[in-house]
């Protein structure tokens, strides 16, 4: 038996403030009770957050003042 290599991913936890959790935990219900009433199953706060980070991180930019946009 061949020796199979484990890979281990490294969790980084990432702290939100109290309005950006609450925004989270409100999108996150408006989400699933259509996905509900669609029979869909329901997806987590965590689910939510990595969606928005895979959608929107190629959509991240800076401008020439240095601020970063989202196009």
């Amino acid at each position: 038996m061949k020796n199979k290599k484990r890979v281990i991913q490294k969790v980084e936890t990432i702290r939100l403030n109290k309005m950006e959790q609450q925004l989270i935990a409100e999108k996150t219900m408006q989400i699933n009770k259509i996905r509900v009433i669609n029979g869909i199953e329901p997806i987590t706060k965590s689910d939510l957050v990595h969606m928005l980070i895979g959608a929107s991180l190629s959509k991240v930019s800076c401008d020439e003042f240095g601020e970063v946009v989202i196009n």
